[in-house]
């Protein structure tokens, strides 16, 4: 019998895991966790609802969200300054992310230890509005930060569950990341931490993957996924049973070093102690995983010509994004008396440090939100922005990325950008840089020198 909309879906383990219809019980009061029995758009309507009605309408006064997060009219966003004529430009109408609002719901309440997993795609996450009580993990350092300011207890690392203890949380939320391995890491690890009769507590979309990672949570927790749909959302709620088996985790090979070999002279870059390739670390969780990005790459091979363009050799080099470090290695054989490398994902820093170890290099790896914590100006920014925060796009990064790039420069300094050929970068950068070229293109990327930072803001 083929699946109505909207009906709840279970898989169990053992079955083939085909959908199966399930009718909706009738004449039954709401009880705790009883969301699902309502239609999937009065779901979904009902937690934003709720959740808004904790907020503080916009502009009306202190709501407790930290600032530069508070939207709506009244309310203005630091990093939507307009450069040069002191106006700022107002942020959208107040939005829920609905994916938290669904987890909401799960999250606290009778006194239960509860643990939400947050990676970027809950960066709009409000969590002012979560009981004191709850844990959150963060591999994000921006939505870690927001965390900690709400009062929450909080670990920014890589996903890194050793700090809790076995059978400790009765609940864990997650709204799943967008790569496959940190995905199932997670759920692999709620096995450890969840009590028995605890529940895992998944939200996605179909085309995510929920289903498939559900099904695999099932498998996992030798139970069954009870799966809806709620709105353009799924929801899927897997309980640890008390067999002895089933809390045991499947080995976890999400720390596993991916090699990623360089050859600088190809580049035609200075070699690093006499060393002209090398092999840096990257791993699961982390933009360009295993390999070299392209633009990257670009942007490397243009570093000897960039640089040469100085009147007075730069002495200092900021690395905005760095992710393991690519550029920050590439740049290390310029003769540079400080190196700054920074990004705002855990498992980036990670690798980067490692990678500025490996290569002897005295590179300062900073975990920080697009640089807002380092004063110093520099010589030169290398950037290549991310536009995607998780399956999102974001217009909005670009916008930071070229503010802190602004900021970050010395009068005479000069940055050097590589993005997408479809970003409108040079409309965009225009408002923060006096001057701009693009030195470089291909049919996928370009590269573009902004100098002349405007007026501070």
């Amino acid at each position: 019998m083929r699946a109505r909309p909207g009906r709840g879906r279970r898989y169990d383990h053992g079955q083939t895991g085909h959908a199966l219809s399930g009718r909706r019980p009738t004449g039954q009061g709401r009880t705790p966790g009883s969301h699902f029995r309502l239609s999937g758009q009065r779901r979904i309507r009902d937690a934003l609802r709720s959740l808004r009605a904790r907020l503080v309408e916009p502009g009306g006064g202190d709501s407790g969200i930290p600032a530069g997060l508070q939207t709506g009219r009244g309310r203005r966003h630091p990093d939507l300054l307009r450069p040069g004529s002191g106006e700022t430009v107002a942020r959208p109408k107040l939005t829920v992310d609905r994916a938290f609002a669904l987890l909401h719901t799960y999250l606290g309440g009778g006194g239960q230890t509860c643990l939400l997993v947050a990676d970027e795609n809950l960066g709009e996450a409000s969590f002012n509005t979560i009981d004191s009580g709850i844990d959150v993990i963060s591999n994000r350092f921006d939505i870690a930060h927001s965390a900690q300011n709400a009062g929450l207890q909080t670990h920014f690392n890589d996903f890194d569950f050793s700090g809790y203890p076995a059978n400790h949380f009765a609940r864990l939320c997650y709204r799943l990341s967008k790569e496959k391995a940190v995905v199932e890491h997670v759920i692999r690890q709620a096995l450890r931490v969840l009590q028995v009769e605890g529940e895992l507590i998944l939200c996605g979309a179909k085309n995510e993957g929920l289903k498939r990672f559900a099904k695999y949570a099932a498998q996992l927790f030798q139970g069954s996924a009870d799966i809806r749909k709620t709105g353009s959302l799924y929801l899927a709620r897997i309980t640890k049973n008390g067999n002895e088996a089933s809390t045991q985790p499947p080995p976890d090979d999400y720390g596993q070093t991916l090699p990623v070999e360089v050859d600088l002279e190809d580049l035609g870059l200075p070699s690093l102690q006499g060393r002209t390739r090398i092999t840096l670390a990257s791993k699961a969780g982390m933009f360009g995983a295993g390999r070299i990005d392209a633009g990257s790459a670009m942007l490397a091979a243009c570093m000897p010509a960039f640089f040469a363009g100085f009147d007075r050799a730069p002495r200092s080099l900021l690395d905005l994004g760095c992710g393991y470090g690519y550029l920050s290695v590439c740049a290390g054989g310029f003769g540079f008396e400080r190196i700054v490398a920074t990004d705002n994902c855990a498992a980036a820093i990670e690798a980067c440090k490692k990678n500025a170890a490996t290569s002897g290099l005295p590179i300062e790896v900073i975990a920080d939100d697009c640089a807002g914590s380092i004063r110093d100006p520099f010589d030169v920014v290398l950037c290549n922005p991310p536009f995607h925060r998780g399956f999102k796009a974001d217009s909005r990064l670009g916008l930071r990325f070229l503010q802190t790039a602004a900021n970050r420069l010395k009068p005479h300094g000069q940055a050097l950008f590589v993005v997408n050929q479809f970003i409108p970068l040079e409309k965009l950068a225009a408002s923060y840089f006096e001057s701009l070229e693009v030195i470089a293109r291909d049919p996928s990327f370009k590269l573009m020198t902004l100098s002349r930072p405007r007026l501070r803001y």
